[in-house]
């Protein structure tokens, strides 16, 4: 069975962070064992290395995977301190467990590491209160957005500059229709489900998940990672693989299948800081405009993906996508009519 790009990802994601940890505290070990050569240097190092080993591998696996797992498919939606309390407790089941069995395995326990020694129950403390700390951090850069919360505390949009973007904005089809056949609770739950769908696809392409207005998404890359091997065009197709894997599902819980359009153009904006009592990162300029425009211009004429020929031309032309030009299309409200391309498959 083929492997997808986003199991790749993550599986290549979980290979990184548990390599580096054994190794990290291994060399940890080392410097417990003060760098000697003596036969407790060697079990400090085999000890650091298997609990830096098995603690990334369990608490990783969790953090990437969890949202696979059936089991723990409600922790994503789980409300906010119930969430950190959960993982919290988790991390620190891990740590206990895996670091008391580090000496059973190697077959050597530490003078003053006993479950009651203060070295012990110390270093427990402080794993479970940086876990905890680690938690809330995360929770809160995912309800801002990966890495937007790295940029309130930086500042790097405090003074508004000028950049160039990729943006894609992507609509649920005949929401208001929906809401009436199925009811607005009910649509509720299928609109955030949905965004839950895309949103693995999203990131797997370096995007960033930039607003969300109404059943719309709007999606940016910054240039060099959205252009990189067409990852804004993967995107798209990733997020009809993700909601057709998943069709069933929804027609069993909503009876119907999700259906969706979108756009995509590239152009400079002018991004920073705005409000005071709400504050949010935003992008301004006729790029986003003349997005949402293409947007329409998808419903306008039935198509599931239009491309502007501005990004097309900088995409070079992969082989692995085929462009059809449609032409020239009148964008409301502006002047000049924009080249399109449909994306065939």
């Amino acid at each position: 069975m083929r492997m997808s790009a986003l199991d790749r990802t993550k599986l290549r994601t979980l290979l990184i962070v548990v390599v580096f940890s054994t190794i990290g505290s291994a060399i940890f070990g080392v410097l417990i064992g003060e760098a000697s050569a003596d036969s407790s240097n060697i079990s400090s190092i085999l000890i650091g290395a298997y609990n830096g080993c098995l603690i990334s591998l369990l608490i990783a696996s969790f953090e990437i995977f969890s949202g696979d797992m059936g089991a723990l498919f409600w922790l994503k939606r789980a409300p906010f301190l119930l969430n950190v309390v959960v993982r919290s407790v988790y991390y620190l089941a891990v740590f206990t467990l895996v670091v008391k069995s580090s000496f059973a395995v190697v077959g050597v326990e530490p003078v003053g590491w006993g479950w009651r020694d203060a070295n012990f129950l110390t270093t427990i403390t402080v794993l479970f209160a940086n876990s905890i700390m680690f938690n809330v951090i995360a929770r809160i850069d995912q309800m801002l957005g990966p890495g937007v919360l790295a940029k309130f505390l930086t500042g790097h949009y405090y003074r508004p500059r000028e950049e160039e973007r990729i943006f894609m904005f992507l609509d649920l089809v005949g929401s208001t229709a929906l809401a009436e056949h199925i009811g607005h609770l009910a649509s509720h739950r299928l609109l955030n489900e949905f965004i839950r769908d895309l949103s693995e696809p999203i990131l797997v392409s370096r995007g960033e998940i930039h607003d969300y207005v109404g059943d719309e998404v709007i999606v940016t890359w910054k240039p060099e990672l959205g252009l990189h091997q067409g990852r804004c065009i993967r995107c798209f197709i990733d997020i009809c693989e993700a909601i057709d894997a998943r069709s069933d599902t929804y027609q069993l819980k909503y009876g119907v299948i999700p259906q969706f359009r979108a756009a995509l153009h590239i152009g400079p904006v002018v991004a920073g800081e705005m409000g005071v009592v709400k504050q949010a990162i935003k992008f301004l300029g006729d790029t986003v405009n003349t997005t949402a425009k293409i947007e329409t211009a998808c419903k306008k004429l039935g198509e599931p993906l239009l491309v502007s020929v501005d990004l097309v031309d900088r995409l070079g032309h992969p082989d692995e996508f085929a462009f059809e030009d449609i032409g020239l299309v009148s964008l409301r409200g502006k002047t000049e009519p924009l080249r399109l391309f449909r994306l065939n498959s």
